[in-house]
């Protein structure tokens, strides 16, 4: 009988249902030592722990040269090793709860001491049981279980709004190729044609409008004899004559700041609405000489407006767009001159260049100011310095000048009692 009741406590020790006069020595010390842990909140306990990550790092090797290219691709895979314990009477139904988590399909959630919360999948894992300290050990291995993701596509609206002023810079030299004509004809012709490149490089040369500096202009009769050279090839001459107003490929000039953007693109704008540019009136009698001399005026005048709308709306591109309202004042203004170019226009592939370059500008702008700040009213309780306003509104004395300068302030010392517009943040 004695034999048996041997035999029954240590098939209860076995399975977990009593404890072992070791287990009871046992266990209290690895408590102190071990602590908690849980995967798909299963709970365990853990003593040591491994993680191994670093740099993907991709070694370019050249031939004849000592040094290599060494590429990095990201950060490694993470992978996690540690011994899991699971003690107690009932370690054995314990063992089997962890056993279910780590067999479980999918990604799960682990909870550890030193590395908080993380997402991973359970590449192995092997159990130890012991019956005589009652406890079964885990040696586990993580990998981390990252995200799917797949490749997005975004358009960028900066480089389609570029592009699109490209198209019409093409569209509007190919139109008046087709139907300038000097040559063939009585001097006078010719000599009527470059007295309208001189009076429209004169006005864009005009300092009210600062332009000059940026276009790079040489000498007046320079210019003018260089476009005279040119009037037996049109394409030529179209292309010499756009090159004379482009921005430096639209914004990448180096006189170009975030101040000097926004105004240089209102005057292209304002330029190409000008009076001085407008359709000539047609000539009541016509002979084949005049009717040609009005064609050209009439194409060259077209030629110009255009081309400063394909830097303004190129040049568009570049802006910052920090501020919502002044870019979308800046954008009707643009739109307006657009939709008025659109309504001089005879031809098809310009009316359509037109039409796609004001989409485009449109569109990036619109994007690209959504999160901008919005301007908004204050207005001092009492005569202050602007240094205080601009504490007591943004807890930055440094932006008093950008207040100054928005509402043309005389006297930042004595700010008078009135509304002043300011950036929301």
């Amino acid at each position: 009988m004695a034999d048996l009741i041997g035999s029954a406590q240590q098939l209860g020790q076995s399975l977990g249902l009593l404890d072992s006069p070791s287990a009871k020595k046992t266990q209290p010390l690895l408590s102190k030592k071990l602590l908690p842990a849980s995967f798909r909140k299963i709970p365990f306990q853990v003593e040591n722990s491994e993680l191994e990550t670093g740099r993907r790092v991709q070694v370019h090797e050249y031939p004849q040269r000592d040094k290599p290219y060494s590429q990095d691709m990201g950060r490694s895979t993470r992978n996690l090793d540690f011994n899991a314990f699971v003690v107690g009477i009932d370690y054995v139904e314990q063992a089997n709860a962890l056993l279910g988590a780590v067999e479980e399909f999918g990604s799960g959630t682990l909870i550890h001491p030193w590395f908080g919360s993380l997402k991973v999948n359970c590449l192995s894992c092997r159990v130890a049981f012991d019956k005589n300290l009652g406890q079964a050990v885990f040696n586990l291995s993580f990998v981390e279980a990252g995200e799917l993701k797949f490749p997005s596509s975004a358009t960028s609206t900066a480089a389609a709004s570029r592009a699109a002023a490209q198209k019409l810079e093409t569209a509007s030299v190919s139109r008046f190729a087709q139907v300038f004509k000097a040559l063939k004809f009585i001097s006078n012709v010719a000599d009527k044609a470059l007295t309208v490149y001189g009076k429209v490089l004169s006005f864009v040369a005009n300092p009210v409008f600062a332009l000059s500096s940026l276009l790079g202009f040489g000498a007046l009769p320079g210019n003018l004899n260089s476009l005279g050279a040119l009037f037996g090839n049109v394409t030529s001459l179209g292309w010499t004559f756009a090159g004379l107003l482009n921005l430096s490929a639209f914004g990448k000039a180096d006189g170009f700041t975030d101040a000097t953007m926004a105004p240089t693109v209102r005057g292209l704008t304002r330029m190409a609405v000008d009076p001085v540019l407008a359709q000539p009136v047609t000539p009541i009698y016509t002979t084949t000489t005049t009717q040609q001399i009005y064609i050209n005026q009439t194409a060259i005048l077209a030629n110009t407006r255009q081309l400063l709308l394909v830097q303004a709306c190129g040049l568009s591109s570049y802006l910052t767009c920090a501020v919502y309202d002044d870019t979308l004042a800046l954008k009707n203004e643009l739109a307006a001159a657009l939709d008025a170019e659109m309504l001089l226009t005879d031809n098809d592939d310009l009316y359509q260049a037109l039409g796609d370059a004001r989409a485009a500008m449109w569109e990036d702008l619109t994007a690209r100011s959504r999160d901008s700040a919005r301007l908004s009213t204050i207005t001092p309780p009492e005569v202050l310095p602007m240094l205080a306003i601009a504490y007591d509104y943004y807890e930055d004395a440094g932006r008093d000048g950008e207040i100054i300068a928005r509402n043309k302030i005389h006297h930042p010392s004595f700010v008078p009692v009135k509304n002043l517009l300011v950036l929301s943040r």
